[in-house]
C-alpha cells in the first residue's frame, strides 16, 4: 500500500519539485510498546527487551532512512521518485507486487483514502 500511495501521490505532484518516497524503517527500539506490562504481563517486557536487544536497531539509526530521503541531494540529483526504500537508504530493487505497480489499482486505493479522509473530517467539523 505504501507503494501504490506513493506513486499515486508523485503522479500528482509530477510538474512540481515534490520528491515522493517512501521507506521501511526496519525494527526500531523504541518505546511504543511501553504499556505492554499492563496489557501482557512482565514477562512480555523481558522477552520484548531481550528481542530488541539482540535485533532491533536504535532509533538513531531506524531514522536514517527517513533524513536520507528528505534531506539528501542525492534525492534530486538523481531523480529518485516515486520509489520504495529499506534501511538503511537502500532503493529496494526487488520487483513489487504487480498489484501495487497497477495504475488501476493505485487510483482505487487513492480514492479509498480520500474517502476515509474526508468522512473523518466531517466527523471533526
Amino acid at each position: 500500500m505504501a507503494i501504490q500511495f506513493t506513486q499515486s501521490l508523485q503522479r500528482l505532484l509530477a510538474n512540481e519539485s515534490i520528491y515522493v518516497n517512501c521507506c521501511n524503517p526496519g525494527t526500531v527500539a523504541t518505546d511504543l510498546n511501553r504499556d505492554i506490562e499492563a496489557k501482557f504481563g512482565m514477562i512480555a517486557v523481558y522477552i520484548l527487551a531481550l528481542l530488541q536487544k539482540l535485533f532491533f536497531q536504535p532509533v538513531q539509526i531506524g531514522a536514517l532512512t527517513q533524513l536520507y530521503l528528505a534531506a539528501s541531494p542525492e534525492v534530486e540529483d538523481k531523480g529518485i521518485k516515486g520509489q520504495y526504500f529499506w534501511p538503511v537508504a537502500k532503493l529496494h530493487t526487488s520487483a513489487a507486487n504487480s498489484l501495487a505497480l497497477d495504475e488501476a489499482e493505485q487510483k482505487k486505493y487513492w480514492d479509498w483514502c480520500e474517502g476515509v479522509v474526508d468522512a473523518a473530517l466531517k466527523r471533526v467539523d
